[in-house]
């Protein structure tokens, strides 16, 4: 498996042209090969630039192959940068979604959003970003009544935190609007949508 992943890092500078270091990675793979410590913070951080690389590029099956690695080290770790474990978690949700396993991509969404609220203050954009995604996952599940209720706690919040003019705060009340309109919920839908124009236009 560890020669896999190797060959992966490898593969992606080949056929992407990125800026891995060909020399440095197998420098780092034999220090870490020699002592046997996978969960060594360089090839974590080879992981996880990995992990990005194949998201910008829409290699998801590959991202979840190495995400998932990288997830089982992160958990073995007790001070591993929340960030990035936030980070990691939606992108392994994103990807699930996008090869159409939207069960796994809520199980990992409800992970990060957790972490988010844990972390950082439950208003913080990140936090309300994640919240967001969340909808969206259970909407694409076709549970629009709870995406619904997620959107209303998201566009509340936003208009709260972020402000009424905040491009993301205009983004989630159309989202909203969307999600009325599904639901055959007309008035709702048109009210929010008439919300999020006359904002705009202020």
């Amino acid at each position: 498996m560890n020669k896999i992943f190797l060959k992966d890092i490898i593969d992606t500078e080949q056929l992407f042209h990125i800026s891995f270091d060909k020399f440095l990675i197998y420098a780092c793979w034999t220090y870490i090969s020699a002592n046997n410590k996978q969960d060594h913070y360089i090839f974590k951080k080879l992981l996880y630039d990995l992990v990005q690389t194949y998201l910008k590029f829409k290699k998801y099956s590959k991202l979840i192959e190495v995400g998932e690695k990288l997830y089982e080290l992160y958990l073995k770790s007790q001070s591993e940068n929340k960030d990035n474990v936030i980070n990691l978690l939606q992108n392994l949700a994103y990807a699930y979604s996008e090869v159409g396993n939207n069960k796994k991509a809520l199980e990992l969404q409800k992970k990060g959003y957790e972490l988010c609220v844990e972390n950082y203050d439950g208003e913080s954009p990140k936090a309300i970003a994640a919240l967001n995604n969340l909808a969206i996952i259970n909407s694409d599940l076709g549970d629009l009544q709870t995406a619904a209720i997620l959107l209303e706690k998201v566009c509340d919040t936003a208009l709260r935190s972020l402000g009424e003019k905040h491009k993301n705060t205009l983004t989630y009340l159309r989202s909203l609007a969307t999600v009325y309109f599904e639901l055959e919920d007309y008035s709702k839908s048109l009210q929010v949508a008439q919300k999020a124009y006359e904002l705009h236009c202020k």
